[in-house]
């Protein structure tokens, strides 16, 4: 297991987990149905605390240095829901 594989990353890293919600994020799901149901197989969360983890990695800097396509359009969605 490398550094960048770490369960426990040091400060400005992300985790695996977190690296997984992002790229899961990255893909384009047909449906809110098909998108739900990667979350849960793929990643074994619930769609909440996905959303909540998500949520969470959108204002983390090691988030937007690893996608920072997909935190930005996020970003925007989020605040057009605001």
């Amino acid at each position: 297991m490398s550094a960048s594989e770490s369960p426990h990353p040091g400060p400005g890293e992300l985790s695996a987990a977190d690296r997984a919600i992002l790229d899961l994020s990255r893909r384009h799901h047909r449906t809110a149905q098909s998108h739900a149901e990667a979350v849960q197989s793929e990643l074994g969360l619930s769609v909440t605390r996905y959303f909540q983890e998500l949520n969470r990695l959108l204002d983390d800097p090691a988030a937007l240095a690893y996608s920072p396509i997909v935190v930005k359009r996020m970003r925007r969605l989020r605040g057009r829901d605001r």
